[in-house]
């Protein structure tokens, strides 16, 4: 896949899923070979945008350090 066919692909569908929703953000990587690639786009109010995609970095930390946890006490 191209940058120009993954930029295509998530700006239609944030805006297919914008007619539903208030806000969309849509993060995509894609292997190319040896290199990652990464590409994201949005729809709708940016603020609440900024909000859900710092809950999902927030969460995961929250949820790695509990398993790190539960790892180290055997609990």
């Amino acid at each position: 896949m191209t940058t120009g066919e993954a930029e295509y692909l998530l700006a239609k569908f944030a805006a297919e899923l914008g007619e539903h929703f208030e806000a969309v953000q849509i993060l995509a990587t894609w292997r190319d070979g040896d290199l990652t690639h990464t590409r994201h786009s949005g729809n709708g109010n940016w603020n609440a945008r900024m909000g859900m995609c710092h809950e999902f970095i927030v969460d995961d930390e929250a949820k790695t350090t509990a398993y790190r946890v539960k790892q180290e006490t055997g609990e």
